[in-house]
């Protein structure tokens, strides 16, 4: 905060970051519209970051649990209205639905809950929370200094927003001033644009303007001679007597304001020819720089000497400083190292080394590398019975990652020997109790900002998880083999075992299962004595329960020559893509490769051969991809090949015209519908359903076979019943097609209650019943008894009752 002491006049608030449960956006100073969209992350920003005018939003994305934080829509109150323009508000988006009869949205501050401060504060019903303008004697810490945070809780439970940080901002005049600068010809100027300390962290310089009126701005990226830092600094590089004399003005921006100001007085700079040398000294440099991911940063180095000092960036890695490697990506331009497109690695410690024949120099600088963070709390829904046990993983991204803190319903969580944290991002809750349910959430925070993720635990069944999975990956024939996979759910999950694509043979007297059940955890183990080159692989197990199932693979090579287990024959769809696993066992493995008819594959686009061994065939023909396959393993001068035969087969194409029925038949009347296949490859089988049941034996309707290609369904006498969908599918060895028709069985229409004489006395509401049978559905009209056609005075109800 920026008290008074610095210039009178009325206080407004300005926000560095402005936030609600709904979204996060930089607010400007009032009479000012908020006009940037808001989008769909919560985030809060420092006032160390309040020197970017940019809108930046940065920090998680609320996951779709059962209650959630959500922003604001676009376009919908992300800008202050005219009437409202002198105030500050923070809003929580008002179209999410809670239960009723626990809805809540509330404001805290310091822990408590905010409430109305006349004339300072509102909070609305609505969920906004309204700062007013104030004159300074109004100040209050605890209000205009304060960090906030949003609770919503309904029946899924509570959570909370990330932290808001509120801090008013004194409006004052200020003014910018630029000096004389002296520099030796050749070498780079630094003219700097001094900002009051006491503006300082809300104003950066955004260009410099000549003279003659020309505005210079920052060139470094065509390599160009200019360089303008927000931080007030303007190099020049490769200064000359031309540049002599030209007065210079920086043009800042607030950014809580965006009022520019353009310094009233001009600095000038004087270039001077040196008449004897001049050690290297440098002029300007940073100790620290922060840039953000995917953005280019500038490191700046600037230096005067005679000789004309050369430059040379290194950068340091432990204890050894090497040169930076330049690129497209990272360059040097005059003193000054330009990265691009920053990546994670880029973060470190450089130095710029200045040097000529009569001296040396040397600046370090610290590049730190900032990503927004993100929170995700996996699993976001999770339902565990009681008794049984739940993990929650948080996966914060964006860096750096200074602190991971857990809290259960709005509140900090309270860690016990049942309630346990493993690091800081697992959350275990051993023993699950009722008290146990409701949100949780993981807050990641930093210097710079923080960011939450949310789940809910429910009580209830709780599909397999994977807890642990573990075996050797490289043995030798003759060894013990135990492969361990660790699962949990409710109820305890079954564990099958998978031994390179089939089950696992526990007939062999070599290989046995063991499964140890603790409450809702499952150790399965796979054991394998005395095992052989043909037992490597790759393996899984497989653990499911009525909730859900999960699997692991992995894979165990045993050392020896290279096998391949032998293929059977098989038929796959044309126009179809096919895979053909080749199976290996063995190790090391050189190569896995695929022949047909000796010639090497692939031979055309439409063929790969996979790391694994796998050759996958697109848009498969009978002509070119039918036939015998070899696939190949080596190891050194030893080799195994094993053959498959692939038959590619036409999938069933049913005639569409053949099943097509008119607009209906009379009941009694006999019908049939044919089903005539008019592609396909041979054997195929019919089966018919009814409305999506089979069709009962007990049915007067019959099937019969008139060919190989053809069903017909037979109604030797149409009941009302009988109409409906039927659906022919026919099926061969590779794929199956059906077609569905619906038969409409006319049945004349039939009094199922007829209207009666009614008594009714005058002014009252009056019910006729009358309903009727029949297909398709009768249409009922109602009559005067003496034929005249009359308007309804009344609706219409179910089955024509007026």
């Amino acid at each position: 905060m920026e008290d008074a002491r610095h210039g009178g006049g009325q206080l407004s608030l300005a926000w560095h970051v402005a936030a609600s449960c709904s979204g996060v956006f930089i607010l400007k100073l009032a009479r000012r519209e908020c006009t940037s969209p808001c989008n769909e992350r919560c985030s809060t920003a420092p006032p160390a970051r309040s020197r970017d005018p940019s809108v930046q939003q940065r920090s998680a994305h609320p996951p779709p649990s059962a209650l959630q934080i959500l922003p604001l829509p676009h376009g919908a109150a992300c800008a202050l209205p005219a009437a409202t323009r002198a105030t500050t508000s923070l809003s929580q988006h008002k179209g999410q639905r809670f239960p009723r009869q626990r809805e809540r949205v509330e404001w805290l501050s310091g822990g408590a809950v905010v409430a109305d401060v006349p004339d300072v504060r509102i909070v609305h019903l609505n969920g906004s929370l309204q700062f007013l303008p104030f004159p300074p004697y109004a100040y209050t810490a605890t209000v205009h200094a304060a960090t906030y945070a949003c609770r919503a809780s309904s029946a899924a439970g509570t959570i909370l927003s990330i932290p808001v940080h509120v801090r008013a901002v004194v409006r004052q005049y200020y003014e910018v001033q630029v000096y004389d600068e002296f520099v030796i010809s050749g070498n780079t100027a630094v003219i700097k644009c001094h900002v009051p300390s006491f503006v300082r962290d809300y104003v950066r310089v955004t260009s410099w303007v000549r003279g003659n009126g020309e505005r210079i701005v920052s060139d470094v990226l065509t390599g160009g001679r200019y360089s303008v830092f927000g931080t007030g600094e303007l190099h020049i590089r490769h200064v000359t007597k031309a540049d002599e004399f030209q007065s210079y003005h920086c043009e800042t921006q607030h950014v809580l304001t965006d009022e520019t100001t353009i310094s009233a007085v001009a600095g000038r700079l004087m270039v001077n020819e040196p008449r004897s040398s001049v050690p290297p000294r440098i002029t300007d440099s940073r100790s620290s720089v922060t840039a953000s991911l995917r953005h280019t940063v500038e490191l700046p180095c600037a230096a005067q000497g005679f000789p004309i000092p050369q430059y040379q960036w290194h950068r340091v890695t432990g204890k050894v400083e090497a040169p930076v490697v330049q690129d497209g990506r990272i360059q040097q331009v005059g003193g000054s190292l330009l990265i691009r497109q920053v990546t994670a690695s880029d973060a470190g410690r450089y130095v710029c080394v200045v040097s000529s024949s009569v001296g040396s120099e040397r600046a370090h600088t610290s590049l730190e590398v900032w990503a927004p963070l993100t929170a995700h709390i996996t699993p976001q829904v999770q339902t565990v019975d009681v008794g049984g046990r739940a993990t929650f993983n948080c996966s914060p991204e964006g860096f750096p990652q200074d602190t991971i803190t857990w809290f259960k319903d709005g509140e900090a969580l309270k860690v016990t020997e049942r309630v346990r944290l493993v690091g800081q991002r697992m959350l275990v809750v051993e023993e699950v109790r009722r008290e146990d349910r409701g949100m949780y959430q993981c807050l990641v925070s930093n210097l710079e900002g923080s960011a939450q993720g949310s789940a809910q635990l429910k009580l209830g069944d709780a599909s397999p998880q994977l807890v642990d999975a573990s075996g050797p990956q490289v043995v030798s024939p003759g060894a013990r083999v135990t492969l361990s996979c660790v699962v949990q759910g409710s109820p305890p999950p079954t564990v099958t075992w998978e031994v390179r694509g089939l089950p696992a043979a526990t007939a062999d007297p070599r290989v046995h299962v063991n499964d140890k059940v603790d409450g809702d955890r499952v150790e399965s183990r796979l054991n394998i004595t005395g095992v052989r080159v043909e037992d490597g692989g790759v393996w899984g197990c497989v653990a499911t329960n009525r909730a859900g199932r999960v699997e692991h693979t992995g894979r165990l090579n045993v050392r020896g020559p290279p096998t391949i287990r032998p293929m059977a024959p098989v038929s796959v769809v044309a126009g179809r893509t096919a895979h053909f696993d080749c199976i290996v066992a063995g190790f090391p493995i050189d190569s896995i490769y695929w022949e047909k008819n000796g010639v090497v594959l692939p031979v055309s686009e439409r063929q790969e051969v996979l790391a694994n061994g796998t050759l996958v065939v697109e848009e498969v023909s009978r002509e070119a991809d039918g036939g015998h396959y070899t696939c190949v393993a080596a190891a050194g001068d030893t080799t195994a090949r094993a053959n498959l035969q692939v038959n590619v087969m036409v999938p069933p194409k049913i005639d569409e015209r053949m099943i097509s029925l008119g607009s209906g038949f009379p009941a009694k009347s006999r019908a049939r519908i044919m089903c005539v296949v008019e592609r396909g490859d041979l054997p195929l089988s019919f089966s018919w359903t009814h409305d999506g049941r089979p069709i009962s034996s007990t049915s007067p309707i019959s099937i019969k076979y008139l060919d190989e290609v053809s069903s017909v369904l037979l109604f030797p006498s149409l009941r009302q019943e009988d109409g409906g969908s039927y659906t022919c599918t026919a099926t061969n060895a590779v794929a199956s097609d059906a077609q569905t028709v619906n038969l409409v069985v006319k049945v004349a229409p039939s009094w199922k209650e007829e209207p009666e004489d009614v008594s009714v006395v005058v002014g009252a509401d009056l019910v006729l019943s009358c309903a009727a049978l029949g297909s398709p559905t009768p249409t009922i009209t109602w009559r005067r008894a003496e034929g005249a056609s009359r308007g309804s005075t009344g609706p219409l109800l179910h089955s024509g009752t007026m």
